[in-house]
């Protein structure tokens, strides 16, 4: 027994020995390494280096190199998924495709859910224009990670077909996730044909929501697209939209949502000296009405209160009810609908309230020469020119509606 033990210790030292040396004095050697290997003494690390080195990393790729020190690896572990991926790269640069294509297969056979392998024959099935098995696989790792959204997008953008296809085949049809970031990498890119067509495929698969919408909706009327912004919103509202877009303009005038943050409902704009919040104690109709209160300590001139409203041409009528408490100094408060359109910043004002009044009604009417003009409902106060100019007090606003003349 002693003399066994003593044998294995003279072969335990020996190995130690010789991988040492091969470390040390054959580092990088790797003919060297290949000897080594047959007594098991192998360096799978510096094989994979030098395969790294030849493909990726020298000034002047040698492919082929690559190819045998992965396929080297690959054969000492053929069920390590990355030995695949990293000899499939190396077939495809040599020109090797049909190789290189069954090595990513294997690859992905191997861990069909782990998404640095799916990533890399995506890359690879881009990089050969061979779309059809990259999208279900970019499909999968957006359906697993966020870490991947902004590369896959890219891939998408430059090398896709055509969206159709990406929307298809590329998104997970029952995680909402993945195609609402892919709309707004597209609102946010300015590339409003394939938003157009994403926005349509979101809506269809039931993934809108308030967010997505309105990512859509600020790139329409970031290209000037009013109308078709407009359209948007109400096919998003359904039938929450009721009567806006046909005969009242003005959403949300009521007040008896809480503010959705569409470009089409109403922003309420920090302004110094003025509260404004939703106030359900005594609304005109409904539930709800908009309290604007004043701190007396300012001179305001904007409350922060605004609303866009698209409208075809024709003549048109802006109404309100409107009720004020204690509102002070010579200059009141007034409803106003102007053109948003620097050309022609066409305006029209109500008058003003002071004091304390109960609901009363307020009627604007005006003219819209052209169809799809955007304009800006809004309460303002011209400043106070007398030393008592700070305003205090309180306004309420209800049932505001934008509607034609006739109705």
């Amino acid at each position: 027994m002693r003399f066994l033990l003593i044998i294995l210790g003279a072969v335990l030292v020996t190995y130690c020995f010789a991988d040492v040396v091969l470390r040390t004095q054959h580092q990088g050697d790797l003919r060297a390494e290949e000897r080594f290997c047959r007594f098991g003494l192998c360096d799978d690390a510096m094989v994979r280096r030098a395969g790294y080195k030849a493909l990726w990393e020298d000034r002047t790729p040698k492919p082929d190199q690559a190819v045998a020190d992965f396929r080297l690896i690959l054969e000492r572990d053929p069920n390590f998924p990355f030995n695949w991926a990293n000899l499939g790269d190396a077939l495809a640069a040599a020109g090797h495709q049909q190789d290189a294509a069954y090595c990513f297969r294997e690859a992905v056979e191997l861990a069909p859910r782990w998404p640095p392998i799916l990533m890399r024959a995506v890359h690879f099935y881009f990089r050969t224009r061979n779309p059809k098995p990259a999208l279900p696989l970019a499909s999968q790792v957006l359906d697993q990670v966020e870490k991947y959204d902004s590369e896959i997008f890219s891939l998408y953008t430059r090398q896709a077909p055509n969206i159709s296809e990406a929307l298809e085949y590329g998104f997970p049809p029952q995680n909402p996730r993945p195609a609402r970031t892919w709309l707004r990498y597209l609102t946010q890119t300015g590339k409003l044909q394939e938003a157009r067509e994403t926005w349509r495929w979101v809506r269809d698969h039931g993934f809108a929501d308030a967010e997505s919408a309105n990512d859509y909706l600020s790139l329409l009327l970031t290209k000037h697209r009013s109308e078709e912004a407009m359209g948007a919103w109400k096919d998003y509202l359904g039938t929450r939209a009721g009567d806006y877009g046909r005969s009242n303009y003005a959403f949300n005038g009521g007040f008896e949502n809480e503010f959705s943050g569409s470009p089409f409902d109403w922003k309420i704009q920090p302004t110094e000296g003025v509260k404004v919040a939703r106030d359900d104690t005594n609304p005109d109709s409904g539930q709800w009405s908009l309290r604007i209160q004043f701190d007396g300590k300012h001179n305001v001139t904007d409350t922060g209160v605004k609303q866009p409203v698209v409208l075809p041409q024709g003549a048109y009528r802006l109404r309100a009810r409107v009720r004020t408490e204690g509102l002070t100094t010579d200059q009141g408060i007034q409803l106003r609908i102007l053109s948003l359109d620097p050309v022609q910043p066409t305006g029209w004002t109500s008058r003003a309230w002071l004091g304390t009044q109960a609901w009363s009604l307020v009627e604007i009417p005006f003219l819209v020469p052209v169809n799809g003009g955007v304009y800006g409902i809004q309460l303002i106060r011209n400043p106070s020119l007398k030393f008592d100019s700070l305003i205090a007090g309180t306004v309420w606003i209800d049932s505001v509606r934008v509607e034609l003349a006739q109705n």
